[in-house]
């Protein structure tokens, strides 16, 4: 399959549209990450057009079997299947379900909220209650 010229800005964009989280991995790759620090679940781009890569980890290969199940209740396809760890493809349709499944979206906050927090942010700061 021939990938697209600048596939990470691809990802980046799908990342943008779903509100999730995006980053480079260590080797450059961009992936979504989980909010949870105990999993090191992601999104990941392989330059595929129209699938999201899925990667799952868990310490036992019961608490791997219930999350694979999950994955694959709302559409995914198993791409490597191992005793504690896979990779999965979603289509690029499905892929917010996923998401909120694994917690690589980002918190949702109204623009007006997040005016009030920045406001109340300033006052501290000015006030010197926020010391550096």
């Amino acid at each position: 399959m021939k990938k697209p010229a600048n596939t990470k800005r691809i990802f980046r964009n799908i990342c943008k549209e779903n509100n999730l989280r995006y980053k480079l991995d260590e080797s450059g790759n961009p992936i979504s990450p989980t909010r949870k620090r105990k999993f090191d679940d992601h999104l990941y781009w392989d330059g595929h057009v129209d699938k999201i890569g899925v990667y799952v980890e868990r310490e036992t290969n019961t608490k791997y079997n219930h999350i694979k199940k999950k994955l694959l209740s709302v559409g995914c396809e198993v791409n490597q299947d191992g005793d504690n760890e896979g990779t999965f493809y979603i289509a690029k349709e499905n892929v917010l379900v996923v998401a909120k499944l694994l917690g690589t979206t980002k918190n949702e906050i109204s623009e007006e909220k997040r005016a009030a927090a920045r406001e109340r942010m300033k006052k501290l700061w000015a006030s010197g209650a926020m010391k550096k």
